[in-house]
C-alpha cells in the first residue's frame, strides 16, 4: 500500500473533553496535550492523558487565540476550557491544514 501525500491522519480530537467530564478518553486527552504542546499552549512532554488544571489552562489560552472561531459562534467572550464542538473543529483544522470541516450545529452540552 502506498501513502497519499498531503493526507491527514484521523481527527486529533473526536470526543468531548473537559476537566469536569468523568468520561474523558485518556488517549484523546493525550492527543490533545500533544497538540497543545506542539503549538505552544503548554508543556505536556510526555502527555499524561489526564485532563487537569494545566490542560484546562492550555485549552483556555487556545480558545482565546482563536476566539472568533471557537467562542463567538456560541456568543461567548470568555474561554470555557472545555474541548467541545467548535474547539474540536479548530484543533482538527489546524492539525490538518487544507481540510474542510464545516462549523457543526451548536448543540449545548448536556453533561451526560
Amino acid at each position: 500500500t502506498g501513502e497519499v501525500l498531503g493526507a491527514c491522519a484521523p481527527l486529533i480530537v473526536a470526543t468531548f473533553l473537559g476537566r469536569s467530564n468523568p468520561h474523558n478518553d485518556s488517549s484523546q486527552v493525550s492527543k490533545l496535550q500533544t497538540f497543545l504542546d506542539e503549538n505552544g499552549f503548554g508543556t505536556f512532554s510526555p502527555p499524561t492523558g489526564f485532563f487537569g488544571a494545566s490542560t484546562e489552562t492550555a485549552v483556555k489560552a487556545f480558545q482565546l487565540k482563536y476566539a472568533s472561531e471557537i467562542l463567538t459562534p456560541w456568543g461567548l467572550t470568555e474561554p470555557t476550557g472545555n474541548v467541545y464542538l467548535t474547539t474540536q473543529r479548530m484543533i482538527n483544522l489546524l492539525a490538518c491544514p487544507g481540510s474542510q470541516i464545516p462549523l457543526p450545529a451548536l448543540i449545548p452540552w448536556a453533561g451526560k
